[in-house]
């Protein structure tokens, strides 16, 4: 029995390592491992280039276009292909042997190692062309070798990293920084100096290389291609005192590493902007002297097109890129209009009637007397509380908490603070006067045009609260009585105008389309704040006394406590003093027993 598992484990292993072998050696059952994502096994898209670049030396390598014969150079592992038109035709793929020497068919070896791909192959034309004679003689780079290049410092995975002549050195930088999951330096104070990457070449050469800079602009002198046994350095250093600030205007404003004898213009190219925007209008440089603050200031244009770009920038110096922005926005419109929807406007000169306009002007039917400005932008953040239920700040807008934290070193009570917030929110409601004069309108505002129903709301202490049809030359008495008359317990009426909220104060004034009619009640329903506060004050009265009440009790229950302890002490001495006696007895009981065993004996 134990037989036959040990080979039914032998048979599951051995299918396993089938398996394991077949998905390697296909190439499409590579490719979809590598391009998996985490739920399908790696642990994040930077594998799948990680393994594509660790295979770059093949036939696969990818290519920026043809190689250069006079900037390639030839090292072990090229495979060169050499062909020969002889009669029956000859062509071969050739390997550069490790110690560097091309071995020709039927003609010697010749050294191409360290030479360019020019060279390499006129000195392997001359060798055949003397076994060969004038027969037609090709010879040309088939497959780019691949080597070994080494990245440290202030990287994720330091170390040693597979690469070909035709890679360049942000392809193993973007490998030594796939693993986000490690920290690129110990401490969190310091960063990668990208922009100081040192390229040190196998025969002792350095290149100071900014990376920054060509990933912004994509400049190609700033990321050379490779050579065996290149090593890659990138420094880490502390933004605090080492790097230049970079903002305003530019597309990616932060702290940048400082280059020794670095400019202005290298900085801004560094930050994504390789010629000045046509709305800047300056760049500022300000920094930090031993007497004080300095700025200069400097013509935006002038920057990328003379001198003034190479003016010299020192650590912890700030360059802000100055812009003339126009005072545009946007403002909606909603409501009876031809076009409802958003519209740009120039804030503080754009007015509705230009506003309207661009809404193809209102329908017929619309309520112009109802019309009115919303100030501000629409939309209020979505905030919950506790289990997810709405939050008091979800109901009002931003600016209107702001103005409500203005108020904490006031001395306005909780009611007080409410009825500022209400009035601050309804004082955002702007009447249009067709008459009177233009509204200017802001970036946000929201302009409401409804649409006139001929009708008129009156509520309150009234019979048939509700929407009434409009009669012109009506005062508000007549539809009070239109709605049912008063209530049992009505007490004055309000007129109220559709566009403002106004209370018209006129006795018999006429009701306007769209006016609001209410009867307020009689008399009040609400306990008055002297009777509420008197309560509150008798209910902390009231806890106060159920609290010494409970501390009473609680000292009789450490006093019943007390004497529980003292009576078994007691009870426990009493246990001791019998067991003592007890014990004497028994002792003296013993000694007796003995003595009458004594004189027995005797």
């Amino acid at each position: 029995m134990f037989t036959v598992l040990r080979s039914q484990r032998r048979a599951r292993f051995a299918l396993a390592l089938l398996a394991a072998i077949l998905a390697t050696a296909t190439p499409a059952a590579a490719q979809s491992a590598n391009d998996r994502d985490q739920s399908g096994g790696l642990s994040n898209p930077m594998e799948a280039l990680r393994s594509r670049l660790s295979t770059s030396g093949g036939a696969t390598t990818p290519l920026e276009g043809p190689v250069d014969p006079a900037v390639y150079r030839v090292g072990p592992g090229d495979v060169f292909a050499i062909s020969i038109a002889t009669g029956e035709g000859t062509a071969a793929s050739v390997p550069v042997s490790a110690d560097g020497l091309l071995m020709l068919p039927e003609s010697g070896s010749v050294r191409v190692a360290g030479l360019t791909l020019a060279a390499a192959r006129d000195s392997a034309l001359v060798a055949l062309r003397r076994s060969f004679g004038r027969l037609r003689i090709d010879v040309a780079l088939a497959q780019p070798r691949s080597f070994w290049v080494h990245v440290s410092g202030a990287v994720p995975v330091p170390g040693r990293f597979l690469a070909a002549p035709v890679a360049r050195v942000s392809s193993v930088l973007e490998v030594a920084f796939a693993d986000t999951s490690r920290a690129a330096v110990a401490n969190p104070a310091f960063r990668p100096a990208l922009r100081n990457v040192t390229l040190i070449r196998r025969d002792g050469g350095q290149v100071l290389l900014d990376m920054a800079r060509y990933f912004a602009t994509g400049a190609v002198d700033e990321n050379p291609y490779l050579s065996d046994g290149d090593v890659i350095v990138v420094p880490g250093y502390d933004p605090a005192y080492a790097s230049v600030r970079v903002d305003g205007a530019v597309p990616f404003p932060g702290a940048y590493d400082v280059r020794e004898g670095d400019t202005v213009r290298r900085v801004l190219e560094a930050a994504g902007l390789a010629a000045s925007p046509e709305h800047a209008t300056a760049v500022r440089l300000t920094r930090f002297e031993e007497d004080g603050l300095h700025t200069i200031e400097l013509l935006a244009s002038a920057v990328f097109e003379n001198e003034t770009g190479e003016t010299t920038v020192r650590a912890r110096d700030h360059v802000s890129v100055v812009a003339d922005r126009p005072a545009q926005g946007s403002a909606s419109v909603e409501g009876w209009v031809r076009s409802p929807g958003t519209f740009s406007i120039e804030s503080g000169v754009t007015t509705v009637r230009d506003l309207l306009e661009q809404a193809g002007g209102m329908r017929d039917g619309a309520l112009l007397d109802a019309a009115h400005v919303v100030r501000g932008a629409s939309g209020r953040p979505e905030q919950t509380g506790l289990r997810g239920r709405p939050s008091l700040t979800g109901f009002v807008r931003p600016d209107t908490l702001e103005a409500l934290r203005s108020l904490r070193l006031t001395e306005l009570e909780l009611a007080s603070r409410m009825y500022f917030a209400q009035e601050f929110e309804a004082t955002r409601r702007i009447p249009i006067d067709p008459d009177g004069e233009p509204v200017v309108l802001q970036d946000g505002d929201r302009l409401v045009i409804p649409r006139d129903e001929r009708t008129v709301h009156v509520f309150g202490q009234v019979v048939r609260p509700g929407y009434l049809a409009y009669e012109p030359g009506r005062a508000a008495d007549w539809f009070v009585e239109a709605a049912g008359g008063r209530g049992a317990n009505a007490g004055r009426v309000l007129h109220l105008r559709a566009a403002t909220g106004a209370v018209v104060t006129e006795a018999n004034a006429e009701v306007r389309s769209g006016d609001v009619i209410f009867v307020d009640r009689a008399t009040a329903v609400t306990e008055s704040f002297a009777q509420r506060t008197a309560d509150l004050q008798q209910g902390q009265l009231d806890l106060s006394q159920r609290q010494v009440d409970l501390a009473h009790r609680q000292l009789e229950l450490s006093q019943r406590q007390l004497e529980s302890q003292e009576r078994n002490q007691k009870r426990e001495q009493r246990y001791r003093i019998f067991q003592s006696l007890l014990g004497t007895v028994s002792t003296v009981a013993t000694i007796i027993v003995l003595f009458r065993s004594l004189e027995n004996q005797q």
